[in-house]
């Protein structure tokens, strides 16, 4: 697409690689943005309980939507479907991390207007380290795995209202990302590490990556 976010300490920045334009607006520790297929660029401050989600254009323009959440859990990352129809949250609650999924409200224009009731994801409720859409309709979560507390991970892939089925993800897998299909999926690790999902099998990618996102 014709736009570029990225995060700078304190700061969330959209760029319209077409006119060259930038705009930015400051958010406390944001979440890695999402950009939907309006142009609006969205984050969330991630270390503060009850936070507004914050969307930006790149004509200035920001708004600071309600908080998805009445209590005081926080939001570690947010990410729009393609469709721009569906906002998925990766909800933090002390230690335990779990998926829900919002409908995105809009003006006639498309801008953002809010988000509806969420969701909680079934097969998602916890140990969830990150987590993408793969499509408009199915998430690819990256969870951890109790089998004798050996840090196991493991990524689900969940169609929404279908059932979940599964593949051990690379060892020290720690993010993941995914594009048009769970066919396309990145998956980044703590020995700096990315790899590229092969049918059942996980090839390393030879490219130094240092964000792991697929666009969107």
């Amino acid at each position: 697409g014709p736009f570029l976010a990225w995060t700078t300490p304190g700061t969330v920045n959209v760029r319209d690689t077409t006119s060259g334009v930038t705009a930015k607006v400051a958010v406390k520790a944001p979440t890695w943005p999402s950009v939907d297929r309006f142009g609006w660029t969205w984050t969330v401050p991630s270390d503060t309980a009850g936070a507004t989600p914050v969307v930006l254009a790149t004509d200035g323009t920001t708004s600071d939507l309600k908080a998805p959440f009445a209590d005081a859990s926080t939001v570690a990352g947010l990410r729009i479907a393609p469709d721009g129809a569906r906002a998925v949250m990766l909800r933090a609650v002390g230690p335990t991390r779990s998926v829900w999924v919002a409908p995105v409200l809009r003006g006639a224009a498309g801008e953002p207007k809010g988000l509806g009731t969420a969701s909680e994801v079934d097969g998602l409720s916890a140990g969830v380290l990150d987590v993408s859409w793969a499509g408009s309709s199915t998430l690819v979560a990256l969870r951890s795995v109790d089998r004798s507390q050996s840090g196991t991970t493991e990524v689900a892939v969940v169609p929404l209202g279908g059932f979940v089925t599964t593949l051990t993800a690379p060892s020290g897998a720690e993010q993941l990302s995914a594009g048009a299909s769970e066919a396309d999926i990145l998956v980044g690790t703590s020995q700096a590490g990315t790899y590229a999902r092969s049918g059942s099998v996980w090839q390393a990618v030879a490219a130094e990556v240092s964000q792991l996102h697929y666009p969107g």
